[in-house]
């Protein structure tokens, strides 16, 4: 049943059914990187960072995200190989990346240095490194 949003007193002469609805989506959700379960991997171009801690939000709760550190030669950095990192298997807005024996990039200002993110069965929608 139809209602009106405001006193009306004349006679309907078409029903026309319909609502009010509120559609959301994640912040930075508009678009992302898909990856099947046989995985995926993307390269970024190389950037000086500033900051401490990479924060990624990603959809990994039924697969893996694992972020390698490169170079500018594209070689992985010892400390920041894609073993080393913890991986990511949750839906986070903000999860913080770490590796096993490096929690900060710190060690890594003024270098540049490119990522290398390795999904299986995950959307990446947005990384930032934050203080």
């Amino acid at each position: 049943m139809a209602n009106r949003h405001a006193p009306y007193t004349g006679k309907d002469t078409i029903f026309r059914g319909g609502g009010i609805g509120l559609a959301t989506i994640r912040p930075d959700g508009f678009a992302s990187l898909n990856a099947p379960y046989d995985e995926g991997r993307v390269t970024l171009k190389p950037l000086l960072y500033r900051g401490t801690q990479l924060q990624v939000n990603a959809k990994a709760n039924f697969g893996e995200l694992t972020v390698e550190v490169l170079d500018e030669r594209q070689a992985v950095i010892p400390g920041f190989t894609r073993e080393e990192c913890q991986p990511m298997r949750a839906d986070s807005l903000e999860h913080t990346m770490r590796w096993k024996n490096n929690a900060s990039l710190a060690s890594l200002h003024g270098r540049p240095i490119s990522l290398r993110f390795h999904l299986q069965n995950t959307r990446l929608y947005s990384y930032r490194i934050v203080a």
